[in-house]
């Protein structure tokens, strides 16, 4: 990408590299370093058309729940179809411009 000064990079930190949860306090951290990585990759190459855009998924249902010890509801959950076509939709944003940000994550899935 460097080489012809174009491209597109989709980061995919999930949402808690946005917003922290309590007991996670290590995968958040590890998240949040993602994104400020990526923030500084993006002024790196700011005076090319590389574009980069953080997609910040939130409680999509895949196998990942099912060793994860919290009360969720997978039925309320994104389907990993959705977030591919947020996926979709950030790659055809025009090269003028960049989404830098998307946050993408169910209205609620913690079980009460």
């Amino acid at each position: 990408m460097k080489e012809v000064k174009r491209g597109l990079i989709i980061n995919i930190p999930g949402v808690l590299g946005k917003v922290p949860m309590a007991g996670a306090a290590a995968y958040s951290a590890s998240k949040y370093g993602l994104v400020g990585m990526m923030q500084s990759i993006r002024e790196e190459v700011k005076r090319t058309d590389i574009r980069i855009t953080n997609l910040f998924l939130g409680g999509v249902d895949s196998s990942f729940w099912d060793t994860i010890d919290l009360r969720v509801q997978r039925d309320k959950m994104i389907r990993g179809e959705e977030a591919a076509k947020a996926i979709w939709f950030l790659c055809q944003q025009p090269v003028s411009g960049v989404v830098s940000e998307m946050v993408l994550q169910p209205f609620n899935h913690q079980a009460i």
